[in-house]
């Protein structure tokens, strides 16, 4: 398997983006909920309140860089085509759920770093200890309580498109019998 996409399947960095990111939006949003609904005082993963946050931020700005580059790589190295035995409308779908799941590998991230820059408490984004991000608004607790609605919000609406898109996933794999889910697993003959 090459790096680079086929007509018949996907390369090995594009499998690498797509699996890594799953993993960590996957991570993101149980990590997510979790934090929503831990003490002030409480522990996520060996974790006080004040590092799980930075761990979620630092992962959402990941999230962010990994999806702008797939982005780029998608760009530059087109896309197996979709199978020929598609209805119109699955065409549709398809495409429809693909650039919904790739705005809100943006969006989310986007608008956390906003929510964050705009809380009264001006708390600093460091990635991973490291490397601090500035703010990109002033405190701001109206444009700060409109973000953590739209978070929480596309967080939701994540889930829904993950479900849709493994199902179809599923469908392809297990109902109509095509390689679609085949050209995007490492090691599978298509």
């Amino acid at each position: 398997m090459g790096l680079r996409n086929t007509p018949r399947r996907y390369g090995s960095l594009a499998m690498l983006f797509h699996w890594v990111l799953a993993i960590a939006v996957i991570f993101m949003l149980g990590f997510g909920i979790a934090m929503e609904n831990m003490a002030p005082d409480g522990r996520l993963l060996g974790l006080n309140q004040f590092a799980a946050y930075q761990l979620h931020k630092s992962v959402g700005f990941t999230i962010l860089v990994l999806a702008v580059l797939r982005l780029v790589w998608r760009w530059i190295n087109p896309v197996p085509p979709l199978p020929e035995n598609l209805k119109a409308w699955e065409r549709w779908a398809a495409r429809l759920t693909h650039v919904a799941l790739y705005l809100l590998l943006i969006a989310m991230p986007v608008v956390g770093w906003i929510m964050v820059s705009a809380s009264p408490w001006q708390i600093p984004t460091v990635l991973y200890g490291v490397v601090e991000l500035p703010h990109l608004t002033g405190p701001n607790e109206q444009l700060e309580g409109a973000m953590i609605r739209l978070h929480a919000t596309l967080g939701f609406v994540f889930i829904a498109l993950l479900v849709l898109h493994v199902v179809g996933a599923a469908k392809h794999h297990f109902v109509l019998k095509d390689d679609t889910l085949k050209r995007m697993l490492p090691g599978t003959q298509v």
